[in-house]
């Protein structure tokens, strides 16, 4: 449930993304209001241009449309389910960390109990699980390691193809230090058939109404 509201939203950030795109390569001018909405996104998705006037707006918009996309349900939980040993290890259990990401030279977060040679960073943590998966969404979207994932993404979504989580998972070599990575999401996809909730959307299940029994 947490991928797909967390997809349900990507969704609505980009159709408002896409639709600004479109007036504005019509022509329009973008009021003060739209200026503010592209200026506090391409923030959040780390975009900067040292251009003004109409050409800085063509250029943020556009980058926006490539990187405030989807993530695939299916990727996310295959990350989460082995960066977490399947929830059960202690930084999602005391952080809400699902995927591990750090901190670097502060004293917030949880320290590595693993690493008793560096001590430089810390595990992030998050009032909640959908906090943090979130937040790993917005670092794949945005982060400059993950440029080729947006690229294939964008790709298929040109060819007018649904976009699968196996389908991005051999671009994900810097996802973690751990070995074999985009092997590991690939099988573990493919093996709980997580591909499934690629194209499912959040419902809500009417159930029967009991019958007294007299």
């Amino acid at each position: 449930p947490l991928a797909l509201k967390l997809s349900e939203e990507q969704k609505e950030e980009r159709l408002a993304i896409r639709e600004l795109r479109a007036a504005f390569l019509e022509g329009a001018d973008l009021t003060p209001e739209q200026e503010k909405f592209v200026e506090e996104k391409a923030v959040k998705y780390d975009i900067f241009t040292r251009m003004k006037g109409r050409r800085r707006y063509d250029i943020l918009l556009k980058q926006l449309e490539l990187k405030a996309d989807v993530i695939p349900p299916s990727l996310l939980m295959a990350a989460a389910a082995i960066e977490s040993d399947w929830g059960t290890n202690r930084i999602v259990r005391e952080g809400n960390s699902l995927y591990k990401e750090l901190d670097w030279y502060t004293d917030k977060g949880l320290k590595p109990e693993d690493d008793k040679q560096d001590q430089s960073y810390r595990y992030k943590t998050f009032p909640s699980l959908y906090d943090s998966m979130k937040s790993y969404a917005l670092h794949l979207n945005s982060n400059v390691n993950y440029e080729q994932m947006r690229s294939y993404r964008a790709a298929i979504e040109y060819r007018e193809k649904p976009v699968f989580g196996r389908a991005l998972a051999h671009t994900m070599l810097f996802g973690t230090n751990l070995k074999n990575f985009a092997g590991l999401l690939d099988y573990t996809i493919t093996f709980y058939e997580l591909t499934n909730f690629d194209e499912a959307e959040l419902g809500f299940v009417k159930l029967p109404k009991s019958k007294d029994k007299k």
